[in-house]
């Protein structure tokens, strides 16, 4: 079991421990794109128009 010191040094792991997995991360095809389904969600109704798939 680990001891903690304080909230930073739980900060300082999570954050190792993510640098360290980042190497392994893939990049989702289509991520440049992303705004603009963000954009739609974003909109109050959609339209089956405007949701198309690539």
């Amino acid at each position: 079991m680990t001891h903690w010191q304080d909230g930073e040094t739980v900060l300082r792991w999570a954050a190792a421990a993510l640098l360290e997995t980042e190497r392994s991360f893939r990049k989702i095809m289509g991520y440049k794109d992303l705004w603009r389904l963000k954009a739609v969600l974003d909109e109050e109704t959609i339209t089956p128009q405007q949701v198309r798939v690539a």
